[in-house]
């Protein structure tokens, strides 16, 4: 594909998805655009600033070469322009034939409408700032300035320290926090006491070292608390019991080992993933459903694990290093509804012995 007919496709696109938009969105989208391109895969830490269409497109196009695919749709405005996102595919090609959305007449391009809100209907009108995604400070201002509108707010990479979390206390009605990539050590979780409505909060921490919920307040509004690259130091794990008493849904991830010392939430959810745990983890007597995969865990150590474990209804175990006489005790001893195993851990003849004994089973793989 030649550059001036990527171009014109890439603007046609773009004045699609933001003339779709308008049909329902509150706030006036104006005619100008800016773009906040990201390519599938990459690692984006820094402030994702928008910028105009001859910028945007030098992102997606490679001397001929373009993305097998590109989504493009209104994620928010800035009182002179609309800001359209645009996710392509990390697989770029030359070969047109192998481009998607040829029924949509500008291959590679598809559009997208606005994210809907919950109990969307027909004929409703909402705020681009239901749903809010941070790039920079500058977004963020933006975001309180519309504080009353916002239901999710997720903020994106390192420019969001602790300094910027403590303003969050302007945007009291949020439901839904995350924090990708951050700079946030969890120095201002004070400020989350000032949210009431605060039902979910992720995080992908940056600095594991310096990372803590020692500030972490008591949230009874909480259900879900989900935070991936911790430390293998303390960081206050033993804390959440208290401040976190009406969680259900948990994930505690780390990149390496990962310090899990004290008694978890009494949580229907629990998905853990480290390559090895730190630490004395008492984990609650009933759980619906647990993902283990702590990659250099054996029987003992997950049989040690379950001990003070009186039920549970769904065991994720493909992370581990479990043998099959193990996976046959546990099948017994709890009446599993799912299991998931690594792909090599039961002989063919070990899953169809434990298919016939417990037939009601889905066994994965």
């Amino acid at each position: 594909m030649d550059h001036d007919t990527f171009q014109q496709r890439f603007r046609e696109a773009a004045q699609v998805a933001r003339d779709f938009a308008r049909r329902y969105i509150e706030e006036e989208l104006p005619d100008d655009l800016l773009f906040r391109v990201h390519v599938q895969g990459s690692a984006q830490t820094r402030g994702l600033q928008a910028c105009g269409e001859v910028k945007a497109l030098r992102q997606v196009w490679r001397d001929g070469a373009v993305p097998f695919w590109v989504n493009m749709a209104v994620v928010g405005e800035i009182g002179t322009a609309t800001i359209v996102e645009v996710f392509a595919s990390e697989r770029f090609t030359a070969d047109d034939s192998k481009l998607y959305h040829e029924r949509e007449g500008r291959p590679p391009f598809h559009v997208l409408g606005p994210s809907l809100p919950v109990g969307f209907e027909e004929g409703q009108r909402f705020s681009i700032y239901y749903r809010t995604d941070c790039w920079t400070l500058a977004d963020l201002q933006r975001a309180i300035q519309h504080a009353p509108r916002v239901w999710s707010l997720r903020l994106n990479g390192l420019e969001f320290d602790d300094a910027a979390l403590a303003k969050l206390d302007a945007i009291e009605g949020v439901e839904l926090l995350e924090l990708e990539g951050t700079a946030i050590t969890g120095a201002s979780f004070c400020v989350l006491a000032k949210l009431p409505r605060l039902r979910v909060l992720r995080a992908a921490v940056e600095d594991s070292a310096a990372f803590g919920v020692r500030e972490l307040p008591v949230l009874a509004s909480l259900s879900d608390f989900h935070v991936r690259n911790l430390p293998p130091t303390n960081w206050g794990f033993e804390r959440l019991s208290s401040r976190l008493s009406n969680a259900t849904s948990c994930t505690f991830a780390g990149r390496d080992a990962l310090m899990l010392d004290g008694r978890a939430l009494g949580s229907d959810w629990i998905q853990i993933e480290a390559t090895r745990l730190i630490g004395t983890l008492i984990l609650p007597r009933h759980i619906d459903f647990l993902k283990l995969h702590v990659a250099e865990a054996d029987d003992g150590n997950v049989a040690a694990l379950l001990k003070s474990v009186h039920s549970v209804s769904s065991l994720d175990l493909a992370g581990t290093r479990v043998t099959e006489n193990l996976i046959m005790d546990l099948s017994s001893r709890f009446q599993l509804r799912s299991l998931t195993v690594g792909k090599h851990v039961l002989s063919k003849d070990a899953a169809a012995r434990l298919r016939a004994a417990h037939p009601s089973l889905r066994l994965h793989p």
